[in-house]
């Protein structure tokens, strides 16, 4: 991925998808379960007290 707004749009492009995979240059993964992070995202938010789940220029 080349910057943060490109991983914006690959993880919003991907719905539909049950799992989201973000592959490294070296071939690890990193595998989220697309309906986990949609239902742990408002508490993460609260709990940390951040209002919005990305800036202005990323909306």
């Amino acid at each position: 991925m080349k910057s943060l707004r490109h991983m914006i749009e690959l993880i919003e492009a991907g719905e539909g998808n049950d799992f989201i995979v973000f592959e490294s240059s070296n071939g690890r993964k990193i595998v989220l379960d697309r309906n986990a992070v949609k239902k742990s995202g408002a508490r993460i938010l609260k709990a940390y007290q951040v209002t919005t789940d990305r800036s202005e220029d990323l909306k």
